[in-house]
C-alpha cells in the first residue's frame, strides 16, 4: 500500500472542508490487478527498493497461463508526480485472448472529478483523468495514453466509494510483454469555480440572555427558489444546505430568491424559523434567539464516535468538526479516527483564541480500532494516547481486547455498529434470541468490552434497525452482562451524518448550571459512561427512576413493591408520540401514547411495580414526525435509557 506524497513547499488544501490541515491527505490504497474474464487477481506482494524505484513482482497462474507481473513506482525528484508501470510477461501455457490491467484505489472522501467536471455519486464509463481535491492540492490519476475505464459507486453524498480503473484489454501469448503506464500527480483540476449568489444573509444567533450562541442554519427554497447547494465538500460557511457557526456570527452569500431558514443549537433549545426574500446585491440581517427550554445541569451531551481527516474515509478538518460540534449543542466529543489517535486540542485552542468558539467543549483523544485481514468489526477506545501495540490486522477479538486492556487499562472499549456487515455481531453470528455465538466461534470471540453502540447515526432513518441492536443489547443484559448502551453519530463529514444525531446524555454528577457542565472532570464523565448513567437520544429527553435509582443503578427492593417514575421532555419542535417500558430481555409492560403538544413536558408518569425478583427496566420514547434540521429525510425522534436493575 502506498501513502502520502506531497509537493514542496506544500500547497494549501483545495478542499474547503479540510481548511488548514496538512500532511493528512493523499493515497490510502493503490492495489494493481489483472483480470482474465470474470476473475480478478490482485497484486499484493510487498514492493522492494530497486535503484530509484520501488518494484513489486510475482508470478501468477491465470486461466492456464503462467505470468510474471511487475509493478514499479518512480517518484519524480522535482515535482509531485508518481509514475506507475505494470509489466505483464507471458512465461508459458495457454494463450490469453483478453487480459485487463487495472487498479483499486481509495483516496479519501472528497467528490471525484472526471475530466475536470465534478462527478456524479456513482459512475461507470471512460475518462482521460480522475481526480479529487484535498490537503496538499488536487490529486489526479491519468493513464499513459488515451482513456481509461472508471467505476465507482457511492451510497451517500460526500462519502465516496472505492474506485476501480482499467487501462485497456489486450491479448497475450507466450513470450509477449505488455506494459501499462499511469501517473498520479498533484496538479490543478480544470474546474470552473462554484458560482456564489449576489445577495447576502447575515444572521446573529443568541441565547435567552442575548449572548452569542453557536448554532446551525438549515435552508429551504420557497416559491420556486431551489434549495441552496453549497457542495459536499464545503466548510462551516456552507455545506449542502447548511451553515454552521461556533460564535453565532453568520454571513452567507445566496442566489436571489425566497428562503425558509431554520436556526438550531442542539436538542435542549428551541429553534427559530423565519422566511426571507433576497434581491440581487441586497444584504439582509436577522437575529435568531434560541432559548434553552430544558435545563440539564450535571448532564453532558456527548458524541463518542466522530471521524476527521486522519481517517482515510473522512475529509474534515479538526477546526471544522469542532465548529459543527458546538453548533449541534454537544459538550463532550471523542476523536475516533481509523488507525490513528485523534486530538482536537490544538484546533480547540486556536478557535478559542480567535473567538470562533464561544464555548469550549470537553474533548477526548481516542481511536476507532478497525480490523483488517480477519475483519470482525470496529471498536472505539478512549481515552487513548497511542495505537502502537494494539493489533488490528489478522487478529482475534480476544487478542485485540486483551491488548487494549494491557496497553490502555483505564480506557473504555466500545463495540461499534455491531450488526453492520462484517461488524462484530454479524461476523460471529450472534444469535438474536439468546445473544450467544455458535460454539465454533467461542475460542476467539470475547465479551470483554464496556459499551455497545446500539444507535448509530447511519441507522437513524430506521427505528427498526436501531431496535434490532437494542434487542441484542437487552438479551445480553438478561444474560447477566453489564454493558453500557450508547448512541453516536459516526459522522464522517459536516452534514452527513450530523454530529450529535444521536448523542449520549451522560449524568456525571451535579453542577450549578448548564454552563458549569463544561468544567466537568473528563475522568468522571468516562466513569459515568462506564457505569451506564446514560440516556441515548436524538431528541426526546427521558428522566426515569425506580424509588430514586436511575439508569445504571441497582435497587435492592426487599421484595417490596416499588415506584417507577418517568418524565419525558422535548423542545417544542421535537415530536414525541409514545413511550414504552421494557422489562428484562425486552418484554413490553407499558405502552403510553402521548398527545401532540408543544409543551416541553410531554409525560409525567408514575406506576407501581412488583419488586419481588431480579430484573431490569428500560424506557423508550419515539416520535412520528421527522426532525426538521437534519440532512437525511425521515429521521424521526428516538430515545432509550440504560437499564435500572432491581434485586430482592
Amino acid at each position: 500500500m502506498l501513502v502520502d506524497f506531497f509537493r514542496a513547499p506544500l500547497a494549501a488544501a483545495t478542499n474547503p472542508q479540510l481548511a488548514t490541515e496538512r500532511y493528512l491527505d493523499g493515497l490510502t490504497l493503490f492495489r494493481p490487478f489483472i483480470q482474465a474474464g470474470a476473475r480478478r487477481f490482485e497484486l499484493s506482494s510487498a514492493p522492494k527498493i530497486q535503484g530509484t524505484r520501488l518494484e513489486a513482482s510475482e508470478e501468477l497462474a491465470v486461466a492456464g497461463a503462467k505470468l510474471r507481473v511487475t509493478t514499479s513506482y518512480a517518484l519524480l525528484a522535482d515535482e509531485p508526480q508518481l509514475e506507475i508501470t505494470t509489466r505483464v510477461e507471458h512465461l508459458g501455457g495457454h494463450e490469453l485472448e483478453t487480459l485487463n490491467a487495472g487498479d483499486r484505489i481509495r483516496w479519501g472522501n472528497s467528490d471525484y472529478f472526471l475530466d475536470g467536471r465534478r462527478g456524479r455519486p456513482s459512475y461507470s464509463g471512460r475518462a482521460f483523468e480522475i481526480g479529487r481535491k484535498g490537503a496538499g492540492g488536487d490529486l489526479v490519476l491519468l493513464p499513459g495514453s488515451g482513456k481509461m475505464a472508471v467505476n465507482y459507486s457511492s451510497t451517500q453524498p460526500g462519502l465516496m466509494g472505492e474506485l476501480s480503473t482499467s487501462y485497456g484489454i489486450f491479448p497475450l501469448k507466450k513470450g509477449d510483454v505488455k506494459a501499462v503506464r499511469r501517473v498520479l500527480a498533484y496538479r490543478a483540476l480544470a474546474e470552473a469555480p462554484r458560482a456564489e449568489g449576489t445577495a447576502v444573509l447575515e444572521v446573529k444567533l443568541e441565547d435567552e440572555r442575548g449572548r452569542p450562541l453557536a448554532g446551525k442554519l438549515s435552508f429551504r427554497g420557497l416559491g420556486g427558489t431551489p434549495d441552496p447547494d453549497f457542495g459536499n465538500d464545503g466548510d462551516e460557511r456552507g455545506a449542502n444546505r447548511f451553515v454552521y457557526s461556533g460564535n453565532g456570527q453568520i454571513r452567507r452569500p445566496l442566489f436571489p430568491g425566497r428562503y425558509r431558514v431554520i436556526a438550531t443549537s442542539g436538542i435542549e433549545r428551541d429553534l427559530a424559523t423565519f422566511d426571507v426574500t433576497l434581491a440581487s446585491g441586497e444584504t439582509v440581517s436577522r437575529t435568531a434567539r434560541l432559548p434553552r427550554v430544558i435545563e440539564t445541569p450535571g448532564v453532558l451531551d456527548a458524541d463518542l464516535h466522530l471521524h476527521q481527516a486522519r481517517s482515510p474515509d473522512a475529509d474534515i478538518a479538526d477546526r471544522t468538526r469542532l465548529i459543527s460540534i458546538a453548533a449541534e449543542g454537544l459538550e463532550f466529543a471523542v476523536a475516533s479516527d481509523h488507525y490513528a489517535v485523534g486530538d482536537f486540542g490544538p484546533a480547540l485552542d486556536e478557535l478559542t483564541r480567535s473567538g470562533e468558539l464561544t464555548r469550549r467543549p470537553i474533548v477526548i483523544r481516542g481511536s476507532e480500532i478497525t480490523t483488517t485481514g480477519h475483519d470482525f468489526g470496529h471498536f472505539n477506545v478512549f481515552p487513548l494516547d497511542s495505537v502502537e501495540g494494539i493489533p488490528f490486522e489478522n487478529t482475534t477479538p480476544k487478542a485485540l481486547f486483551g491488548a487494549v486492556r494491557k496497553l490502555a487499562p483505564g480506557s473504555l472499549l466500545q463495540v461499534n455498529h455491531p450488526r453492520w456487515p462484517k461488524s462484530y455481531f454479524a461476523r460471529y453470528s450472534l444469535d438474536p434470541g439468546r445473544a450467544v455465538v455458535r460454539p465454533e466461534f467461542r475460542d476467539e470471540f470475547s465479551e470483554d468490552y464496556d459499551a455497545l453502540e446500539v444507535f448509530n447515526g447511519f441507522d437513524a432513518w430506521s427505528h427498526a434497525l436501531v431496535r434490532n441492536v437494542l434487542r441484542d443489547y437487552l438479551k445480553l443484559i438478561a444474560r447477566g452482562k453489564r454493558y453500557t448502551a450508547t448512541g453516536n453519530s459516526d459522522s464522517h463529514g459536516l452534514f452527513f451524518v450530523d454530529p450529535g444525531m444521536p448523542r449520549n446524555l451522560v449524568r456525571y454528577g451535579t453542577a450549578a448550571s448548564d454552563d458549569a457542565d463544561l468544567e466537568a472532570e473528563p475522568a468522571r464523565v468516562i466513569e459515568a459512561i462506564r457505569k451506564g448513567h446514560v440516556l441515548v437520544t436524538n431528541g426526546p429527553i427521558i428522566d426515569v427512576s425506580i424509588d430514586g435509582v436511575g439508569p445504571g443503578g441497582t435497587l435492592k427492593t426487599g421484595r417490596k413493591r416499588v415506584t417507577l417514575a418517568i418524565e419525558v421532555r422535548a423542545a417544542p419542535w421535537i415530536d414525541v408520540s409514545d413511550v414504552e417500558v421494557l422489562r428484562g430481555g425486552g418484554e413490553r409492560i407499558r405502552s403510553i401514547p402521548i398527545a401532540p403538544t408543544r409543551d416541553v413536558t410531554r409525560l409525567s408518569y408514575r406506576a407501581t411495580l412488583n419488586g419481588d425478583g431480579s430484573t431490569f427496566f428500560v424506557v423508550v420514547a419515539r416520535g412520528k414526525k421527522p426532525l426538521p434540521n437534519v440532512y437525511r429525510p425521515g429521521v424521526r425522534p428516538f430515545a432509550f435509557t440504560n437499564p435500572i436493575f432491581i434485586t430482592p
